[in-house]
């Protein structure tokens, strides 16, 4: 068969190859400012009206949003919403820096409600909203959903976007977290959602994975349920407050009269002396758990070419945490 037979004919078999764009900054911001202008006009409304149905509804239409701006933006599915298998070690990995989180969590809610103590006495109290549908019921609405509606949102929508720019996973994570606390317009949270939002989009950009930060997203909500149904709502409450120690959280837990709302500044002292300490080793280890599980070549535990990574990053870090308890302590 010729050239001229063949000139006129066209190949088969062969797709053409789709145009996609690559988010942006700006267009992921614009987005989110739209979306929370949306969510402020209409979303309390429909919560306040139907509930724990309507916290449903908002949810789903986070989702949808989200996938239809990146299907309208002409984006890549794949690439704003990048999921595959997770590994058990990774997960591990994922519950031991969601432990150190809430930790921190801990230590920076009691050390500010020690100075704003009304705004944080409010926090501890239970939401009657969620109590009222069954116990697995809340474990979906409230659990599920924002593992599912919500990342594809921040860690889909917004970190991909500000990830085309912002190289560095700390300062990413950072940004992300500010982010994440402001969505969240209740400003006494805004300590708590940064770190563990800031947790999560870290997860996500050393592992490329949304299922590992969905997972740290679910496991916070769901401890926090359980929580709250074994205790009645008196831990959870004290914890997510940060008003009180882990011993006078689960003093109040033991006792009718609630924990005082003002506490001795040694109270912070002895909480960062007692669980502060441990924060920069859980840090490590589950930063190494989650490389381990997802990097291409398997990563030491003490990383080749990086001097004193130990004495750097877990002995500093911890002997600094306990000279600050002591010095609340004397104070």
């Amino acid at each position: 068969m010729n050239y001229y037979i063949l000139k006129h004919t066209a190949p088969r078999g062969l797709k053409r190859a789709k145009k996609t764009r690559r988010l942006t900054p700006k267009a992921v911001l614009l987005f989110f400012l739209a979306e929370s202008v949306l969510f402020i006009l209409f979303g309390g409304i429909i919560q306040m009206r139907l509930g724990m149905g309507g916290i449903t509804i908002t949810e789903l239409a986070m989702l949808v949003l989200s996938v239809g701006f990146v299907f309208l933006y002409h984006a890549s599915l794949r690439d704003v919403f990048p999921i595959r298998k997770p590994k058990l070690l990774g997960l591990f990995g994922c519950a031991v820096l969601w432990f150190a989180a809430i930790l921190t969590v801990v230590i920076v809610n009691l050390f500010f409600s020690y100075f704003f103590p009304e705004p944080y006495q409010s926090l501890g109290e239970g939401d009657t909203v969620f109590k009222s549908v069954p116990f697995l019921l809340q474990v979906l609405i409230v659990a599920v959903l924002p593992a599912v509606c919500e990342e594809a949102l921040h860690r889909g929508v917004i970190q991909s976007g500000i990830g085309s720019r912002v190289k560095n996973p700390v300062l990413l994570s950072l940004i992300m977290g500010g982010i994440f606390a402001v969505f969240h317009l209740y400003p006494v949270k805004y300590p708590s959602m940064l770190i563990l939002g800031g947790m999560m989009s870290y997860i996500l950009a050393v592992t490329g994975n949304m299922v590992y930060s969905s997972f740290v997203h679910f496991l916070n909500n769901f401890v926090s349920l359980l929580v709250d149904q074994l205790t009645g709502g008196l831990l959870s409450g004290a914890l997510r407050s940060g008003r009180t120690g882990w011993f006078l959280a689960a003093g109040e837990l033991y006792n009718d009269t609630p924990a005082p709302k003002e506490f001795p500044f040694t109270y912070i002292g002895v909480s960062v002396m007692t669980i502060g300490i441990i924060i920069p080793t859980l840090l490590y280890i589950g930063d190494y758990l989650l490389k381990r599980a997802t990097a291409p070549v398997r990563p030491f535990f003490v990383p080749e070419g990086e001097k004193h990574p130990i004495r750097n990053r877990i002995v500093i870090p911890t002997v600094l945490i306990l000279l600050a308890g002591v010095l609340m302590i004397l104070l």
